[in-house]
């Protein structure tokens, strides 16, 4: 899931998705997005959003990327999805994550 890149002096453009890598994980990982929808509503609401605004291929990447993004976080982790959805939800709520510093309380530095 990387795009590809036409980049001429300080102008960065990121384009279509390449063509590079194993076709069939890319294929697996998008079939899994169509899963990963159907169980999980704040996915099913981005993955909507993104149908109407680019389309069913962009949207599945996107979301592809997004669900890809959270399977390294929680590998990172060492969580499972419960765990990681619960983090999300105290981060909207404004909480500290357990075992993780607030670095947004205390005096602010000078």
């Amino acid at each position: 899931m990387i795009p590809c890149e036409h980049t001429s002096g300080k102008r960065q453009r990121l384009g279509k998705m390449s063509k590079e890598g194993n076709s069939l994980l890319r294929y697996l990982w998008t079939e899994a997005v169509m899963h990963a929808v159907q169980k999980d509503p704040e996915l099913r609401r981005f993955y909507r959003r993104k149908l109407i605004q680019k389309g069913m291929g962009k949207a599945r990447v996107a979301t592809a990327r997004k669900l890809g993004i959270r399977l390294w976080i929680m590998m990172r982790d060492q969580i499972d999805y419960e765990e990681f959805c619960h983090r999300g939800k105290l981060r909207q709520k404004g909480e500290a994550h357990a075992g993780m510093l607030d670095f947004n309380s205390g005096p602010a530095l000078q």
